[in-house]
Formats: structure tokens, sequence, C-alpha cells
């Protein structure tokens, strides 16, 4: 996929997100809160609708029910807690994607999936055995007990779940490269919105 196509793939992801946690959102205020231009943001949802993903009401853009359980598997939070070195900047979200852990290596190509998107970096986890690690090379890190028990009462974790942390300035920034970090071990979600663009 070539770099122009990618950062389409991840606005769109980004729009699609926002309009599940922000619903009903206007395109001025995507804009504004991704960075993207309206113009962007108006070909994106254009995609989006014909793809029968959201719709637009008086009060905003919502997501249809097909929409809902496209992103069903996806969830994404700001995080409040001190992550003990986990993170690499001050704001951090963390998106979860459900069954994806098989795909994740060591996490470098999360990190420089989110670094590539304008972040400061990413952390990626994986849920095993009923316990959250971190995966490394020669063998993977268990973390630490409060930072477990608030990511368990976060997200419904199973075992085969990956997390994503995205680390910015700003919460849309760490937002931003935990979305591209997700896109690197989520081929599903990738294709779908690759469909949306293509077809």
């Amino acid at each position: 996929m070539d770099p122009s196509t990618e950062i389409t793939v991840l606005d769109m992801a980004q729009v699609l997100i926002n309009i599940k946690y922000k619903e009903p959102v206007s395109r001025g205020r995507l804009s504004e809160e991704l960075g993207i231009g309206e113009g962007r943001v108006r070909t994106y949802l254009g995609y989006l609708e014909s793809g029968e993903m959201v719709q637009t009401r008086k009060r905003g853009m919502y997501l249809t029910k097909q929409g809902e359980e496209f992103l069903k598997d996806i969830e994404a939070e700001e995080l409040v807690i001190d992550l003990q070195g986990l993170a690499v900047d001050i704001y951090n979200t963390a998106v979860l994607a459900k069954g994806c852990a098989e795909q994740v290596n060591h996490g470098l190509e999360q990190r420089d999936a989110a670094i590539k998107a304008g972040s400061s970096g990413a952390t990626t986890l994986v849920m095993e055995k009923g316990k959250l690690f971190m995966p490394s090379y020669p063998e993977a890190v268990h973390i630490k007990p409060a930072i477990e028990i608030y990511f368990k009462k976060l997200f419904q974790l199973e075992n085969a779940d990956a997390i994503v942390i995205g680390s910015g300035k700003e919460y849309e920034q760490a937002k931003r490269g935990a979305i591209a970090g997700m896109l690197t071990i989520n081929s599903r979600f990738e294709d779908v919105i690759i469909g949306l663009i293509t077809e």
C-alpha cells in the first residue's frame, strides 16, 4: 500500500472511531479535533456513507447498525493512570483490538506506525492465559499488577486481545498513534476501509 493510501486509511479510521464515541458529531468538529481539512473530512464521510457505515441526521453524523457492528471489536480510551514507564509521553490513549494478539511480534511495528503518524510512539500489550504482557525479545514481560488491573477494568479483556497505547503531547495525537498501531495488527479493519475507498 502506498503512503498516501495508508494515511487515508488512518484518517478514515480516526473519523469512524471519533463518531463512535462522540456522536452526533458535525463535519466541522471532526475537522477541528482530528486536524484534517473539512474538505477531506467530507470526502471520507462520503466513502463511509456509501459503505453504509455512517449516516447524516440533523444533529450530525451517527454510526449505522453496520458501522456499530464493524467497530464492536475496537475500543479507544484516554488513559488517566501513571503507566510507570510503559508510555513515552504525557498523554496516552489505548486502543483495544479484539483477537489480534497473534499478529503482534515485538511491538516495534506498532511503535514505528505511531511515530510515522505523528505521535511520540506506542506500546503494545497482549493478553495471554489471563495475564497482560508486553512482548519483547527474548521473552514477553508481565506488566505491573496495578496497571494490569486498570486495563482489565477499562476493557473486557479476553485471551488473544491486544492493546496499543499511543503517546503524544495531546490526546488526539496519542489516539492517532494508537489507531495507526492498531491498523498494523488488524488486517480486517484495514481491508474493509480500503474496500470502501476503492469501490
